[in-house]
């Protein structure tokens, strides 16, 4: 492939001291423990504090790619009505970026232990969870009142309605069981749609009447998704087994790129709805290291992946880094094409991209090297 002779030479021309810098970043970093719990991976005897690591936004650091946060995030979303971009720092404080760079804090309230921010279609609203796994609760983010509305105790995973931000469907454990139920947000009205006799699963709402029940994902088990028909109010398996299952799916549920992984083995596949494969990925990545745009896919791509390394786990749990190369993914075939600007990118900046998204002309991703906001020009 195109993309395999492109990475030969590049680790050819990079050679012995490429060799080194992987061993540098691909070894279980340590970490350091900040205010909340959370971790920083520490790169070096003389790495910085999370205090002490600013940079001002918007610095081009490479052709095509600069910072766009002034600090560290624990992650992002963009609101599609204003083109804004929104992120959570690691203290859990809320800040707006415009689209000329400016960057404003719009809440002050520190939320500790937080495990994820899904936000509504448009990115109008924000669902955090936080305290997660033994106080887990979850709160939804009003931007424009700037105003938390908390969802009810024992709720464990919850999901926007794709076609609206004023519903949702949550998840709420009842002992050893739990049900599904459908709040409108605008009324504060819930209802009831099944029970279940399983628990500890994740919701996400991709279709406009289907559910998706999906585990964990975790190279330690197989595992599965099953839909839920809102209206029928039945159940139907999607994806019955597979360790380290993860999808990400297109906006509007009809693609989905699916890995799967057990520590010897990694696969990434394009498929549809139903689960029918449309193509086969030949380099294994994360899905959470993708985007879907309106012809094409992005992914990034790692150079390299330590051997046996348990995927998703070892990512997920910062035992591992990435030193990354930015793909398209040709959405009818699978194959991959490297962009132009990420060659020379490569050469002089590290990048570990994860939660990638695309706006406009370009590409927005975390780097997880040094925890920022990056933008890369499409």
């Amino acid at each position: 492939m195109k993309k395999t002779i492109i990475i030969t030479i590049i680790l050819i021309a990079i050679g012995i001291g490429s060799y080194f810098v992987w061993q540098y970043f691909f070894k279980s970093a340590p970490t350091a423990v900040i205010e909340g719990g959370a971790t920083l991976p520490i790169t070096g005897a003389e790495a910085p504090t999370p205090a002490e690591r600013t940079e001002e936004q918007g610095q081009t650091i490479a052709p095509g790619l600069k910072t766009l946060s002034s600090r560290p995030i624990f992650d992002y979303w963009i609101n599609k009505n204003t083109d804004d971009v929104y992120f959570v720092d690691l203290n859990g404080e809320i800040y707006k970026i415009s689209p000329s760079g400016a960057e404003e804090k719009i809440n002050s309230q520190t939320i500790s232990d937080l495990h994820s921010i899904k936000p509504s279609p448009d990115g109008s609203r924000a669902i955090f969870t936080f305290g997660y796994p033994f106080q887990t609760t979850l709160s939804i983010f009003d931007i424009a009142a700037k105003s938390w509305q908390p969802l009810p105790a024992g709720v464990t995973s919850a999901a926007w309605d794709p076609r609206s931000n004023n519903q949702i469907t949550y998840l709420k454990n009842n002992g050893d069981k739990s049900a599904i139920f459908l709040l409108t947000l605008s009324t504060k009205k819930a209802v009831e749609l099944t029970k279940l006799n399983q628990k500890d699963l994740d919701l996400e709402w991709v279709l406009p009447d289907i559910l998706y029940l999906k585990t964990k994902p975790s190279a330690e088990y197989n595992g599965f998704i099953w839909t839920f028909n809102i209206k029928q109010k039945t159940f139907a398996p999607l994806i019955s087994e597979g360790a380290g299952l993860s999808v990400l799916w297109s906006d509007n549920g009809k693609l989905g790129l699916q890995f799967s992984g057990n520590g010897f083995t990694n696969s990434l596949v394009l498929i549809d709805e139903k689960n029918r494969v449309i193509a086969n990925i030949g380099d294994a990545t994360l899905p959470s290291k993708c985007a879907f745009g309106i012809n094409n896919a992005y992914c990034a791509i790692p150079a390299q992946i330590p051997p046996r390394a348990k995927l998703p786990d070892d990512y997920l749990q910062k035992e591992i880094f990435f030193e990354d190369l930015i793909y398209t993914v040709n959405l009818t075939t699978g194959e991959t094409e490297l962009l132009p600007n990420t060659f020379s990118i490569f050469l002089t900046t590290l990048i570990d991209a994860n939660h990638l998204s695309v706006q406009k002309n370009r590409l927005l991703f975390i780097n997880r090297l040094d925890e920022k906001l990056y933008s890369l020009d499409l």
